[in-house]
């Protein structure tokens, strides 16, 4: 389990709120990346199930419409790193990302046009 604190804005009329990274282990073999509130009760599931094998430590970030800015504020912060974006099918992107707790800035994510902006 991490114990990374990363900064967060989940709703636009609040501020950032501190968020905890957690890791665990599904059923499936799979890492679920879930981001629990330090200072609230909200939990962010970040990850999604894939029928594919991923590499140790990798995962895929689950991206909706509540979570695409978070994926964003996330690479800002250098708390992960998209390795490579698979497509769903449907065109819909699957960005595929490790966690780097203390790591560099990232650019903004871009869909499946590519890993990330100026990749």
């Amino acid at each position: 389990m991490s114990d990374q604190q990363v900064f967060v804005v989940t709703d636009p009329a609040e501020g950032p709120k501190a968020f905890r990274v957690q890791t665990r282990v599904t059923s499936r073999g799979e890492m679920a990346v879930i981001l629990m509130g330090v200072d609230c009760a909200e939990r962010v599931m970040c990850h999604e199930s894939v029928s594919f094998i991923l590499a140790e430590g990798e995962f895929v970030f689950k991206v909706d419409p509540s979570t695409v800015g978070i994926l964003d504020q996330l690479l800002q912060q250098g708390a992960l790193r998209i390795e490579r974006v698979f497509d769903m099918g449907g065109g819909r992107p699957a960005p595929c990302c490790v966690l780097t707790p203390g790591g560099a800035p990232q650019p903004a994510y871009e869909g499946t046009t590519g890993r990330a902006a100026n990749s």
